[in-house]
């Protein structure tokens, strides 16, 4: 494992999905070995594994008070207006990746302005199980869990307290403040994907018969007839891998980011179910099942933390 250091002294924090993590630090120590990568004194942990908290102490920070590169995954308390001003919009960061914004797969998600990279989407599907959702409307598309059939039905990515940002800032951006309630009723249960998934297998008397997954998770629960993933019709939720490197870091962080960026991160965020941003890897998702996306509008027109603390505050203790 990484060696564990206190975070001033870090060149580059990655905070990663789940099922990137450990594959990612397995090549990156081989790249560093091999004497391919520098010897950086660097922290990379999952992201499940900072809490909130942590994310919305980064978003108050200011450049000088990150290290060189920043790696964090999902649409939350970064992307609000006051942050994302003192940040990722300050002009103290770069792209270094080099790609044209308009070329190869999810070219929506690339920032327009070219303050951050977008490295890969993960992406949100449901997984529903029809023997145990008999009565309730069949689940087809995130509207559907709008249904007054669906009360106490899903189980959310979250842990009871708080719920995933992106998720919550999509659905709102896509069905608006009045379907929010409706939504808020939906939910039955909660937790970590890991455990969505141990319950979806195993299901007990009070386990909701639906959840959202990572589509990485969703893979991993053992086929049997009735429960099926569902891809829904408005599309899977992509939650962006957002990398900032400081402009002025050292040579040796840039070699960082230039791997980041590179082939060999792309394919193993597209084994894991995290379809990449690289214009030159192909598009490992079928046709036909569209993305939902918040968009760059979204982001930068709207206020995010304030939806995300009424949000937060609307869905506070659901599921319980």
């Amino acid at each position: 494992m990484l060696e564990e250091l206190d975070p001033p002294t870090y060149q580059a924090e990655l905070a990663l999905p789940c099922p990137i993590r450990v594959p990612l630090e397995r090549a990156f120590l081989d790249q560093r070995e091999n004497g391919t990568l520098p010897d950086l004194r660097i922290l990379l942990e999952g992201h499940a594994n900072k809490g909130e908290k942590a994310d919305r102490d980064l978003a108050k920070a200011h450049p000088h008070e990150l290290p060189w590169l920043l790696l964090t995954p999902g649409v939350g308390w970064l992307y609000g207006k006051e942050s994302r001003a003192r940040l990722m919009d300050s002009g103290a960061f770069q792209d270094p990746s080099g790609w044209a914004r308009d070329s190869g797969p999810m070219p929506e998600l690339r920032d327009p302005e070219g303050h951050v990279s977008i490295l890969a989407a993960n992406l949100t599907v449901l997984v529903v199980d029809d023997h145990r959702a008999q009565g309730r409307k069949r689940l087809e598309s995130w509207s559907d869990l709008l249904d007054p059939s669906w009360e106490s039905g899903l189980a959310l990515r979250g842990n009871g307290k708080t719920f995933c940002e992106t998720t919550l800032l999509t659905l709102l951006d896509h069905f608006g403040w009045d379907s929010m309630p409706n939504l808020r009723r939906a939910v039955g249960g909660f937790g970590h994907p890991a455990q969505m998934v141990k319950s979806l297998s195993k299901p007990g008397p009070t386990t909701p018969p639906a959840a959202t997954l990572p589509l990485f998770f969703a893979r991993l629960i053992p086929r049997r007839e009735g429960l099926r993933i569902v891809w829904p019709r408005e599309g899977a939720i992509a939650s962006p891998v957002t990398m900032l490197v400081r402009k002025g870091a050292p040579e040796e962080v840039m070699e960082l980011a230039r791997w980041l960026c590179g082939r060999e991160v792309a394919d193993l965020c597209s084994n894991v179910g995290l379809p990449s941003c690289h214009p030159e890897h192909p598009w490992t998702i079928a046709e036909g099942r569209n993305l939902l996306w918040i968009g760059w509008d979204t982001i930068r027109e709207q206020d995010l933390e304030e939806q995300l603390t009424r949000l937060q505050a609307l869905f506070e203790g659901a599921g319980t």
